[in-house]
């Protein structure tokens, strides 16, 4: 994904297009998958999926990089990267994904867009604790109003231990967490790999996690003869999720990261929580209760504050957390 610079511009905003379009359906082609598998079957049949698309397409990638002069030389790899791509692998696949699925057989479409949308939030907090930005008071006031609406949702059924969805809720957000860590240790790499040597990588350690998993659950599927009743709309909706909501979305994103801050990038979560929830109105026939309604024009209302109090410090963020790629 590496492009002239004048054109980079123009092929930043197709490719976010891409992405931003293709994660909101992420929402329901796992809820289609899931009515007919169990979590566990999809989220490690969804990573080691992955894992295997990855790895020729890494190994294409590779054989043109020794064919072409217009790409950059691979960077050499120490022994202490293969650590670092291991953490990443556990937070943005592992955790996030992982959690991304399981929570969602628990939860509402609308729920786990609204709390995976609080990516940017969970990112400030980061950068503060890194002292790479510091807190003003519109940015803590939005992040209380953000919060005001996550406990809106949580007790929209009841703070209870038996209500499903505020399980979901939670194994949600924890997946939420891992993909914003993922992102800022991303952040700090993305200037000396390329994006399909990090994803490759990433996905690999995820997959040989998540490997077990997807044998045994093949194993339980066998020994109940129940392949029969996983419907092709289910592998659908594994496959979207492998294809477009894994490689496609996490190589754009891993490469945005060269050229824009990880805050900034992470902004583009504002859009799916209000895509995710309409498809689900519409695909799904999900609705709205006032509680979803409340809860996600404050936590909306809270990501605009903290985001548009941002142009100053994000400036200072992208300087001092990514030294800029060589050209």
């Amino acid at each position: 994904m590496t492009v002239e610079k004048n054109s980079r511009p123009r092929m930043l905003a197709i490719l976010l297009s891409i992405m931003v379009a293709s994660w909101p359906f992420n929402f329901i082609f796992g809820k289609q998958a899931l009515q007919h598998m169990q979590p566990m079957m999809v989220a490690s049949f969804r990573i080691v999926l992955a894992a295997i698309i990855m790895l020729p397409v890494y190994a294409l990638f590779r054989w043109r990089q020794s064919f072409s002069s217009h790409l950059p030389s691979p960077a050499r790899f120490h022994r202490g990267d293969f650590g670092t791509f291991a953490l990443l692998g556990l937070l943005g696949m592992v955790m996030n994904q992982g959690c991304f699925v399981i929570g969602l057989s628990y939860t509402s479409v609308s729920h786990s867009a609204l709390i995976v949308g609080m990516a940017p939030i969970t990112i400030l907090v980061l950068a503060w604790l890194q002292g790479l930005e510091l807190p003003t008071i519109r940015k803590v006031a939005g992040m209380a109003v953000a919060f005001g609406g996550v406990t809106v949702l949580a007790t929209e059924k009841g703070l209870h231990s038996h209500s499903s969805t505020l399980i979901g809720d939670v194994i949600t957000f924890c997946g939420s967490i891992g993909f914003s860590l993922y992102t800022v240790f991303a952040k700090k790499l993305a200037w000396k790999f390329d994006t399909f040597s990090m994803n490759m990588f990433n996905y690999v350690f995820g997959g040989i996690v998540f490997l077990p998993m997807g044998v045994y659950e093949c194993l339980a599927v066998t020994r109940a003869h129940a392949w029969g009743g996983i419907t092709w709309k289910a592998w659908v909706g594994l496959a979207y999720m492998s294809v477009f909501g894994s490689v496609v979305a996490f190589l754009i994103y891993f490469w945005a990261l060269r050229y824009m801050a990880a805050s900034r990038l992470g902004a583009l979560s504002y859009i799916h929580p209000i895509a995710a929830t309409l498809l689900g109105i519409l695909l799904l026939g999900e609705k709205i209760t006032q509680s979803v309604a409340a809860g996600g024009a404050l936590i909306l209302a809270g990501m605009y504050l903290i985001q548009s109090g941002r142009e100053r410090v994000a400036r200072v963020y992208s300087r001092e957390a990514c030294v800029s790629p060589p050209e």
